[in-house]
């Protein structure tokens, strides 16, 4: 009888960045959430009436609605 040796591959999911989306290897944890190296890097030069800050409350917040759902719905199973 003949081996066959196939390909490993991975089980598991990429992480993907919460902000740009691409995945990534060894992010910023925040709750929970994944930010690559260069989102975190234009997030802290970032200022608030800078053209990109927008898009960084838009992406948070609705993943922040989303944490808030996650909790009121495991609330309402308790």
């Amino acid at each position: 009888m003949r081996k066959v040796s196939l390909p490993v591959t991975s089980t598991t999911a990429a992480i993907h960045c919460l902000v740009c989306n691409r995945p990534v290897a060894d992010p910023l944890w925040i709750l929970g959430a994944a930010v690559c190296d260069r989102c975190e890097e234009l997030l802290v030069a970032t200022g608030a009436d800078d053209p990109g800050y927008d898009r960084f409350v838009e992406r948070f917040r609705h993943f922040w609605h989303g944490l808030a759902a996650a909790a009121g719905s495991s609330e309402a199973r308790q």
